[in-house]
Order: structure tokens, then C-alpha cells, then sequence
């Protein structure tokens, strides 16, 4: 039998990732590469402190499903996975009514860091995830590993590496949680 969290560790977990994603918003928000070297200083800090709150909601989500017990990780698609499929449907919803919105979120980007590239190798800088225009779906595909990636993407070992994060989409798809939980609760 798995024992469910006290109603205080919930609130606490909430309110945590809450706290983590409005720093999250804040950093991205002053991302700006026309300013020298800030956006390589924000771009880390807010895509760890998005893909945590991301991280802490879907296991509140889990905590407070009836039905499955809590899954521990970072991986953002397998712990969106693990919900319920009715939960990931409303989840789903609620990402796609806010992925069309765009008026308070422009300041948000898209962004994709390459390491130890050639200039001359024009495929390390290709885009080939379409990051600015991904379903849920394909959004926790490409962010599944997203806050170890960048919170430890000074230890890369390889030569050339290559990471992305889609501010807007990931800032959407955290609001979309928040809204499940505040209607789940209800």
C-alpha cells in the first residue's frame, strides 16, 4: 500500500514549484541575446527552474490522482505519461487553448545553444525539431531530459552538443498544470 502525502507536504509542493516558475518566467523574460553574454547566463537558470516546477506539479498531480502512487524522476514525459489518461487529456486541453494565445507571452523564446561547433558545419545550427510549433507531445519528447541537461551542461563531455528550450510552450504547458491541479482540487 503506498502512503499517500500529508495535505501539508501538497501544499508545500505547490507552492514550491509556483515559486520556481515564476523565477523561471522572470529570467526568461530579460533573455535577450542582443545584450551580450545575459541570455547565456538566464537560459540555464530558467529552463532548470521551469522543467523542476514542471516536475514538482506532475507529481503533485500524481499525489492527488486516486489512482496511481507517486513516480519518482526528472524525466518530464514519462512522468506525464505515468498520469492517468484522463488527467493528460485535460493537461492536453488546457496546453492547447494557451498554446494559441501569444499576447502577454512575446518576450518568450525559443532557444538552442550549440557547443564546440564548426561555423562551417551549417547542420549543427539546424533546427530540426521545429521548436517553435510542438504538440504536448513532442514538447516532452525534446524536454524530457531538459532539467539535468541544463543544470549540469557544464560537464558535457562530448565534442559538439546541442540543447534547446521552447520558453513559451514550456511557460504554457506549466500553466496547464496549475489550472489541472486547481481544478482537481476543487
Amino acid at each position: 500500500m503506498v502512503k499517500r502525502t500529508t495535505k501539508n507536504n501538497e501544499q508545500l509542493q505547490y507552492y514550491s514549484a509556483l515559486g520556481f516558475f515564476k523565477q523561471a518566467r522572470i529570467s526568461a523574460e530579460r533573455i535577450n541575446f542582443n545584450s551580450g553574454l545575459e541570455g547565456f547566463e538566464l537560459s540555464p537558470v530558467s529552463a532548470t527552474c521551469y522543467t523542476f516546477a514542471a516536475e514538482l506539479l506532475l507529481k503533485l498531480l500524481h499525489n492527488i490522482s486516486p489512482s496511481k502512487p507517486s513516480k519518482s524522476g526528472h524525466k518530464l514525459e514519462e512522468l506525464f505519461d505515468y498520469l492517468p489518461l484522463e488527467t493528460q487529456k485535460k493537461i492536453e486541453r488546457n496546453f492547447n487553448s494557451k498554446k494559441l494565445k501569444t499576447n502577454s507571452k512575446e518576450k518568450l523564446k525559443a532557444v538552442k545553444f550549440t557547443y564546440n561547433t564548426s561555423l562551417n558545419n551549417n547542420s549543427d545550427r539546424e533546427d530540426k525539431n521545429d521548436i517553435t510549433n510542438l504538440n504536448i507531445k513532442e514538447l516532452l519528447r525534446l524536454h524530457n531530459d531538459s532539467f539535468v541537461n541544463w543544470r549540469y551542461s557544464y560537464e558535457v563531455k562530448n565534442y559538439t552538443y546541442s540543447i534547446e528550450f521552447n520558453f513559451k510552450l514550456i511557460d504554457d504547458f506549466v500553466e496547464s498544470l496549475i489550472e489541472t491541479i486547481e481544478n482537481e482540487i476543487r
